[in-house]
């Protein structure tokens, strides 16, 4: 895992082109994942728990708050806000 931290201050929302400054990047102790003899041994499950572990590890090396949810599911919220937003509007 690798956390970077600083892009935020370079480029903020709406800017075409980063400012110049400083990020830092901190490199986490690799992460052993089991090996498979078959792809059908990789269950979704099996994958999330993999991402969730290494999203953990780029929390507590960059400090940001975890937040318990995924972005699809933001995403998909998201849109269906707008979707009822538009309808309340005709």
């Amino acid at each position: 895992p690798v956390a970077i931290i600083g892009t935020r201050d370079l480029q903020v929302q709406g800017q075409i082109i980063p400012a110049k400054g400083k990020t830092q990047a901190i490199y986490g102790e690799p992460i052993q994942v089991e090996r498979v003899k078959d792809e059908s041994e990789i269950t979704h499950e099996r994958l999330r728990e993999i991402t969730d572990q290494i999203t953990r590890a780029i929390q507590q090396m960059s400090g940001q708050e975890y937040v318990d949810e995924y972005a699809q599911t933001v995403k998909e919220r998201m849109r269906q806000a707008a979707k009822d937003n538009q309808a309340n509007k005709q």
